[in-house]
């Protein structure tokens, strides 16, 4: 089973969203490194220490095409 994720900004909880959706809202710019994020019922931390998540992010946004 894939994990699902949760993450809030300014108070507002989102989520439950996939791992390929949370790196999507990283790309975004919706969810920055100080976001408050948590897989499941685990505790919320920030997004910063979700290991790999920019850098997924990064190389996301890198293939896309530009408008």
């Amino acid at each position: 089973m894939v994990a699902e994720w949760y993450f809030k900004v300014r108070g507002t909880e989102f989520g439950p969203v996939s791992p390929s959706e949370l790196v999507q809202n990283a790309a975004d710019e919706r969810i920055t490194p100080e976001t408050e994020v948590r897989k499941g019922d685990g505790p919320w931390f920030p997004a910063s220490k979700e290991a790999s998540l920019f850098d997924r992010a990064a190389q996301l946004k890198g293939a896309l095409p530009q408008s």
